[in-house]
């Protein structure tokens, strides 16, 4: 997961409204619980062995951005900090932690990532008609350089291909769609399974795409929800894996494929929170992860040690993959609705609705 990110603004599900101006991550209960499925804890960590030291966090910068922002992305050079608001994005200089430029969109923008050498930022959305709409930002003169729409309803989010030749999004209306980011134009799609889609995670060859998918029907229990895994060359589902927490809201895959962990943005009472931790290879849950709060950020650490979580009361929590423990925790604002890191994994950038700022945090 940007993670990440899912912010994904990830960027629900089944999830209301609120909830769906939100992304990406999952948020561990302080006491770290774990309860994983009777394959143990290697399921839902990673093969580093001993758990890491706890972390200090500690914010170090809040500025004020535009409206409502959503989401944050950070260049590849880790410079800048772009993020979505109501109708614009805001491009934050962090050597100066100040707003330098502002994008127009035409609509709402609620996701942003940026070619492989940074030269294009792409913001996925929706027009004020409610179709799907990414524009292709030219990063050196701050200037939309073509609009590309999506039939089906807004973009629930947005992945570049390793190669930056392709994005890839999706819509509960249009399913699946990749666009050339090459030519700026729609490239294909593939329907999905008529339900709530919204987001998105690749495997790490990029030949299958993994999307959840919920019923839209209000008489089906919420907590049913599949992964669909799309293989891209056939361009049809081939799998189902079931996931009866609800609510999926973002999909961080591990950095060796291995793990795709599931943050829930519950809808029903008396829900459990959790993160569900799954084998794409098995097509199954392999165990879960008990939660605080809902959440609303998701992202890995580059080395896959460590799961930054953050939760819509602007908890950030510090999960080690090991254990599955929480080994460090605190609050960053009132509001939190996305997060990512930086390209070094030093610092994590997380967007507050409620302050209408880009909070900046010290995470080494």
């Amino acid at each position: 997961m940007m993670v990440s990110g899912r912010s994904k603004g990830r960027h629900g599900n089944g999830v209301d409204n609120r909830a769906g101006r939100k992304r990406l991550l999952f948020s561990c209960a302080l006491a770290g619980a774990l309860s994983l499925a009777s394959t143990g804890c290697g399921s839902g960590g990673s093969e580093h062995g001993k758990g890491d030291a706890a972390p200090r966090l500690k914010v170090i910068a809040k500025v004020d951005v535009g409206k409502v922002p959503k989401s944050v992305a950070i260049t590849p050079d880790g410079r800048y900090a772009y993020t979505a608001g109501q109708q614009d994005v805001s491009v934050v200089d962090l050597t100066q932690n100040k707003v330098t430029a502002t994008v127009p969109f035409s609509g709402n923008p609620a996701f942003i990532r940026f070619s492989p050498q940074g030269h294009q930022a792409y913001v996925a959305g929706n027009t004020d008609l409610q179709d799907g709409l990414v524009a292709i930002v030219d990063t050196a003169t701050r200037t939309v350089s073509a609009n590309i729409g999506v039939e089906g309803g807004p973009l629930s989010d947005l992945i570049v291909s390793a190669d930056g030749r392709s994005l890839y999004t999706v819509n509960t209306g249009g399913g699946l769609a990749r666009i050339d980011a090459q030519r700026g134009r729609l490239a294909g799609r593939v329907q999905l399974p008529t339900g709530h889609h919204n987001t998105l995670a690749l495997s790490r060859d990029e030949r299958t795409a993994y999307v959840p998918s919920s019923s839209l029907r209000a008489d089906v229990d919420p907590t049913k929800v599949d992964i669909l895994a799309v293989d891209l060359a056939r361009k049809r589902v081939t799998a189902k894996i079931p996931v009866n927490h609800g609510g999926i809201f973002a999909l961080e895959m591990a950095p060796d494929g291995r793990r795709i962990y599931t943050s829930h943005f519950p809808r029903a009472q008396g829900v459990p929170n959790v993160v569900s931790v799954v084998d794409p290879a098995a097509g199954s849950v392999t165990g879960t992860l008990s939660v605080q709060g809902r959440s609303t950020g998701l992202a890995l650490a580059p080395d896959g040690r460590r799961i930054y979580v953050l939760n819509e009361s602007g908890m950030l929590q510090v999960i080690d993959t090991a254990s599955g423990k929480a080994i460090a925790s605190t609050t960053v604002g009132r509001d939190t609705t996305g997060m990512t890191l930086s390209p070094d994994g030093r610092r994590a950038y997380i967007t507050d609705e409620g302050e209408e700022q880009l909070v900046v945090v010290a995470i080494g």
